[in-house]
């Protein structure tokens, strides 16, 4: 006997068989004379079970059993009805009774593992389409009827853990595991000791399952993620690699494997792992992100082809709607316009020295500002900032169709999105046109998004010089001054005073833009002053094995090299600024914020002006400062101007003295005019769309 359809035959056959209509009227004839046998009900139910009439056969079998309850065949055929109209728990409950009549058959005991598994069956079907809810009634019918039955006291922990109670999560992983030891039991039960920062517990219940299930991938897969929070890069990278041994085709290993090499300082080796992610899971669109982002860290890769790249990565995810949508905005060009920014980064971020000058600078007569705040990290940034005049909105938990909606109602006119392909971007949502003029810029990207919705890209003519367009997917929108305006903290100290003691280079960016060309020319800096030392300073040196990495990267340069970590945060380490020269800009990527800073605190930074965008923020910064003496525009220049400030103390003093009074009075601070360049943009690209008879 297989199921309650098999049993259903068997017990129907035992009726005599023949056609079900005339059991049925045989038995109900029999019922209505009153001079039928006990078990004639039953049969009647049965019957109708046969005849597909399950609501009447529901109907006759429930009345029986409030009044007989001892009768196996009637609990059988009361399960299938109840099965067969949807009432699954009753079901199971039903071929629970049967077998607590004859617990030592084993054709019932059968019959009850079945209706069990169909319940947990049913239970993960719910929990995949996220209906917790339901999945946990199921798994306490589970369990109330089999307290013992390991697989649903697992799943119960899953729920437990979906809901965010942890604690009752690992007692249940725990409890489930002592019956029957799974390896996604034991994932699971990592899974929950890590988010509650038992991390070494967790690293155990992984090692458990390796060694009871060693070609369980996602044990090493999971391992290795604890590995990394912890700062142990190596091993991580080998539990990583692990997990691709057992399973070549683990997208999501191929996604984190490029991240950890990336972290120790090895690009090209992202780059290839994040390509590997998609060509796995070409929907993979968080590793195509990734990709994008870390090809600008390859000196040999070209502006066209990072763009052809973007453009990939938009067909692929966020392609253009077949129908285009119909925007029902007011096609006046001088009206007010509502203003919509997207961005992860509401919060303590260096994008927010660029941002909130403009969020609140806008010409509040012209322009109604709003914030979609990304990424639910709530920090007093994000407070000063809701703060401001504005409408702000918390979005996190909303799916793109949702997000576009609100966007929709809100009636934005022009949407611009603030992350590029960082970390928490939702350029997918763009697809989704809720905005007629949506725009990219510098924030979180250096160039294209490739996204075909958006159709403009704010930059400006130091970034994006003429002739650069074949870079972008976009069209260019070029601002006289820099894309968005730089503000200093209020709380930044003073500029210190210059430490006596040999010439410092140093560079204070993020290391794995430190290239083999740039690393040669630090070279030849060091060699052409005397006594000269340089201090690379990166909360990253704070990880052993990462810096052990960079000390061997670096071998070449021997002793002169200083690495130090930033514990604490920065605002423990302004004094650093008293102790360097000449800060050094990165290249391949250069930068923006720490270009800029060092510029406040009285240093001199000496950045090389590339070919494409990524290759070109430390030429806006310092151009847009007035600065442009420090921008090279060849290596041989590079090396050139930083030995020559490096050589020249009263120099390094004059600026010591006037960077801070040459930035206030530059076009990359001066906010207002910032904004009304912004402004006039935006209105230029809105009077576009307005001009046009359809949507485009």
């Amino acid at each position: 006997m297989s199921d309650l359809e098999s049993w259903l035959g068997d017990a129907f056959a035992a009726l005599g068989g023949g056609e079900p209509e005339a059991l049925i009227a045989a038995y109900s004839d029999q019922l209505s004379q009153g001079m039928a046998p006990a078990n004639c009900p039953i049969n009647l139910g049965i019957a109708y079970l046969a005849a597909g009439q399950d609501a009447a056969a529901l109907g006759v079998l429930e009345n029986v059993a409030r009044a007989l309850d001892t009768d196996v065949v009637l609990w059988l055929a009361l399960a299938l009805a109840r099965r067969r109209t949807g009432e699954a728990r009753g079901a199971a409950s039903a071929v629970w009774s049967a077998f607590v009549l004859v617990p030592d058959d084993p054709d019932v005991a059968h019959l009850l593992l079945g209706e069990l598994s169909l319940l947990l069956w049913g239970a993960r079907a719910a929990m995949a389409d996220g209906q917790i809810d339901r999945a946990e009634a199921l798994l306490d019918h589970i369990l109330l009827l089999n307290p013992a039955d390991a697989a649903a006291m697992h799943d119960y922990g899953v729920v437990a853990y979906r809901r965010g109670n942890l604690e009752c999560a690992v007692e249940l992983f725990e409890r489930a595991l002592a019956r029957r030891q799974t390896a996604s039991g034991l994932c699971n039960l990592g899974a929950a000791l890590a988010d509650l920062g038992r991390r070494a517990a967790a690293l155990a219940a992984y090692r458990r399952c390796m060694e009871a299930f060693p070609t369980h991938a996602p044990a090493y897969y999971n391992a290795a993620c604890a590995l990394a929070e912890l700062g142990r890069l190596d091993e991580a990278e080998s539990s990583y690699r692990r997990a691709l041994e057992v399973n070549p085709d683990y997208a999501d290993a191929c996604n984190n494997l490029g991240h950890i090499v990336a972290d120790l300082g090895r690009p090209a080796e992202a780059v290839a792992f994040f390509r590997r992610a998609v060509e796995i899971h070409p929907g993979y669109a968080k590793a195509n992100s990734n990709l994008l982002f870390n090809l600008y860290y390859l000196p040999e890769v070209s502006g066209e082809e990072i763009a052809e790249e973007s453009r990939k990565w938009g067909e692929r995810h966020a392609p253009l709607a077949v129908v285009p949508p119909r925007h029902a905005n007011d096609r006046d060009p001088e009206r007010m316009l509502r203003v919509g920014y997207l961005s992860p980064d509401l919060r303590d971020h260096a994008a927010n020295y660029f941002l909130e000058p403009v969020l609140e600078g806008h010409d509040r007569n012209r322009y109604a500002v709003f914030c979609y705040a990304l990424g639910g990290i709530r920090d007093a940034v994000s407070e000063r900032l809701r703060g401001l005049d504005l409408t702000w909105r918390e979005v996190e938990h909303l799916d793109d169709a949702a997000l576009a909606e609100q966007i929709r109602i809100d009636g934005i006119d022009i949407l611009v999105d603030c992350a590029g392909h960082s970390r928490g971007n939702r350029l997918s949502m763009f697809s989704l046109e809720p905005a007629p003029v949506q725009l990219g810029n510098h924030l979180g990207m250096a160039g294209t998004l490739g996204v075909p919705a958006i159709r403009h890209f704010i930059t400006d003519r130091h970034i994006a010089p003429e002739g650069t367009d074949a870079f972008f997917t976009e069209s260019v929108v070029r601002l006289p001054g820099p894309f968005m305006p730089f503000r200093a903290r209020a709380d930044w100290p003073e500029v210190p005073p210059r430490e006596d003691g040999p010439p410092v280079f140093a560079c204070f960016a993020e290391p794995l833009r430190y290239s083999a060309p740039v690393l040669a020319a630090w070279g030849r800096m060091l060699d052409a002053v005397p006594g000269s030392r340089l201090l690379l300073k990166h909360p990253r040196f704070g990880n052993r094995q990462a810096l052990a990495h960079y000390r061997r990267s670096l071998a070449s340069l021997g002793k002169r090299v200083d690495f130090e970590d930033v514990g604490g945060g920065w605002n423990l380490h302004w004094p650093v600024y008293g102790r360097v020269s000449v800060i050094l800009d990165s290249f391949p990527v250069t930068g923006a914020t720490s270009t800029v800073i060092p510029l406040w605190m009285g240093v001199p930074v000496v950045s090389l002006a590339g070919h494409h965008p990524g290759q070109r923020f430390g030429v806006s910064m310092l151009s847009n400062a007035n600065l442009s003496e420090l921008v090279a525009t060849t290596m041989d220049d590079y090396v050139r101007i930083a030995v020559e400030l490096a050589s020249n103390r009263a120099k390094l003093q004059r600026y010591r003295k006037t960077l801070r009074q040459i930035l206030s009075c530059s076009p990359l601070m001066d906010e207002p005019g910032g904004v009304a360049n912004l402004e006039l943009a935006y209105r230029s690209l809105w009077q576009r769309w307005c001009g046009t008879r359809k949507d485009s």
